[in-house]
């Protein structure tokens, strides 16, 4: 009985290397992988100290950089503190900001939707109405925007 399985053994053994050395070709897969990336920076031109007694429009007060590989496109957002408000305790100048061209909703949570499959560069720009410094109560006025990237 053991010499019966070995001969069945040596016989399947047989079988298969000769149709194992029989192809013409062969093939191997080939794989690699490339990790999302996705990011966003701001960079300032120097203009986030204001002149608060005279009026802008679209002064450029930097630039959102944003990076991405990939092509399911991603969101930037923005979101600011005070809704659109520099603030000094109660007193405040209402400003007004833009992404490239696009006015942002800065009441809550603002997005524009993204494709651009490498490095981006587009300026941010705000616009207030210069106030009359004497009547105004004096101090630091200031807002936080937060800029974020979400991917889709």
């Amino acid at each position: 009985m053991n010499t019966l399985i070995k001969l069945i053994t040596l016989i399947t053994f047989l079988i298969m290397t000769k149709y194992a050395f029989t192809a013409t070709s062969g093939s191997i897969i080939l794989r690699g992988n490339v990790p999302r990336v996705l990011s966003v920076s701001i960079v300032s031109n120097g203009s986030t100290s204001l002149d608060l007694g005279s009026t802008q429009n679209d002064l450029i007060i930097g630039y959102v950089n944003s990076l991405s590989n990939s092509s399911l496109g991603y969101k930037i957002t923005f979101d600011s503190l005070n809704n659109g408000k520099l603030l000094n305790g109660t007193a405040f100048v209402a400003y007004s900001l833009k992404y490239d061209s696009t006015l942002l909703d800065l009441n809550g949570l603002s997005e524009i939707n993204k494709s651009v499959i490498g490095l981006e560069s587009k300026p941010l720009k705000i616009s207030y109405i210069g106030v009359d410094l004497e009547s105004i109560e004096a101090g630091d006025y200031e807002d936080v925007v937060t800029v974020s990237v979400v991917a889709n």
